[in-house]
């Protein structure tokens, strides 16, 4: 059955391939083809297995003589139980490969994106509300400030959905800090401040089909009114389905000039401390205000995203046990099939430590075959958990990065657990008495 079993699973990969192009962005059908992925590469397993334990044959027997032949021949021959025991180490130890490229891959792009974003040396928000007009004011005097960037968020109800407005005014150098997609800065920036242009999140621009060139109507203070888009701007915010603004714009057709947040521009990054200071006394007996750095910020975030992602470490326990489990129960199961066979080796000759090493070496060569079939399962996984999965439930494009160590990793865990998995079989094969063997049917 082994060709019919590979031929399915070619299929299944064809027909996930197929699912992933023709479905759009629907979510359910993305989860599907991860599935029908890991189905069809898992059947096409065993045939991997088969092919290179009968080639592999001929080194070991080279390496380790006839015992060394006998135990990787015998992994094609017992496929029935090893090629089981091989797939399920290979999707445990896959799915911490996949999961492990794309939350790098989103950390990477998590980073980077911060560092970009924020420009300004500090930032000001206070948890009484908006900052006081005056506040503003005097905080903007302060010499060593060169430069203010204010925030305004905005809750708008458009029909069924909500849109996250910020209106956003900065200082022109600050523009960096923003990366756009799909349109040319000497273009969109202007129509941004003056023409009456919008910039909307990647996240937003996906669900909602829009971006550079497209108009959007949105309800304000004077009635709905139609705006130009004028590019699409990444952004891996909590609240990243949003539209930007500038404050010019906003001040035009909404009544409401609060100030949710500042972003302080210094001469002088040395001078953070005083400058933060100074704040202090200017705000002190009027609002309070809390004062957060660049850096602060940047590391506050990054430890929040490791807290969030740091269940992932959990899939390595749970994949050795299951490799621990399927190996055991397969190389158990294998030996009560080889009784008479392992009674007859001992009986012409072969030693109890003999008979250990053999299935030691099997087990090894299931972990280390477990690994290499888990490397381009595990990559293909977080390939589609990076462009199909997140792109479709989140809106966010992060670029897919492959650390070696993650792959190398792998190999090693699928040896080590396949060899713990391995010892109690390999003891009891070495205590198989030949005479009582023998007699077993």
């Amino acid at each position: 059955v082994l060709p019919a079993v590979t031929l399915s699973g070619l299929a299944l990969l064809v027909a996930a391939l197929v699912l992933i192009n023709i479905s759009g962005v629907s979510l359910v059908a993305g989860l599907t083809a991860v599935f029908m992925l890991i189905l069809g590469i898992a059947l096409c397993i065993p045939w991997f297995v088969r092919v290179i334990a009968l080639r592999g044959s001929a080194l070991a027997a080279r390496i380790g003589g006839t015992p060394g032949r006998m135990a990787i021949a015998g992994i094609a021959e017992g496929l029935s139980r090893t090629g089981v025991a091989v797939v399920a180490l290979s999707i445990a130890v896959s799915a911490t490969v996949g999961v492990s490229v794309m939350v790098d891959s989103f950390r990477g792009s998590v980073a980077d994106w911060l560092g970009q974003t924020l420009q300004a040396d500090l930032y000001l928000t206070s948890p009484e509300g908006p900052i006081r007009a005056d506040l503003v004011t005097d905080i903007g005097s302060i010499p060593e400030i060169k430069a203010l960037s204010t925030l305004r968020g905005a809750l708008l109800e458009d029909g069924d959905r909500r849109i996250q407005l910020r209106a956003i005014e900065m200082p022109r150098e600050a523009y960096v800090g923003t990366e756009l997609l799909d349109a040319d800065e000497v273009d969109a920036w202007p129509a941004f401040d003056d023409a009456n242009a919008v910039l909307v999140s990647e996240p937003f621009g996906y669900h909602a089909n829009v971006g550079a060139g497209d108009t959007l109507t949105l309800p304000t203070d004077r009635g709905p009114v139609t705006f130009d888009v004028a590019a699409t701007f990444q952004s891996f915010d909590v609240n990243a389905s949003a539209i930007m603004m500038h404050r010019r714009t906003y001040d035009r057709y909404f009544y409401d000039d609060a100030i949710d947040s500042l972003g302080v521009y210094l001469d002088d990054e040395s001078a953070i401390a005083a400058v933060s200071s100074e704040i202090d006394k200017l705000s002190s007996g009027q609002q309070e205000l809390r004062i957060s750095s660049n850096a602060d910020i940047r590391a506050l975030s990054l430890s929040v995203f490791d807290r969030t992602f740091v269940i992932t470490d959990v899939l390595y326990w749970l994949a050795l046990a299951v490799a621990i489990v399927g190996i055991l129960s397969a190389m158990l199961a294998l030996q009560l099939e080889r009784t008479r066979e392992l009674a007859t080796l001992r009986a012409l000759g072969m030693t109890p430590g003999q008979v250990r090493n053999t299935v030691l070496s099997q087990t090894a060569t299931i972990g280390l075959l477990s690994g290499l079939a888990a490397i381009p399962l595990g990559i293909a996984m977080a390939y589609l958990l990076v462009k199909v999965i997140n792109r479709r439930a989140f809106g966010w494009q992060i670029d897919m990065d492959i650390a070696p160590g993650i792959l190398l990793t792998a190999v090693a865990f699928s040896i080590v657990a396949a060899l713990m998995a391995g010892i109690y079989p390999a003891y009891r094969a070495g205590r198989i008495q030949p005479a009582a063997g023998m007699r077993e049917e």
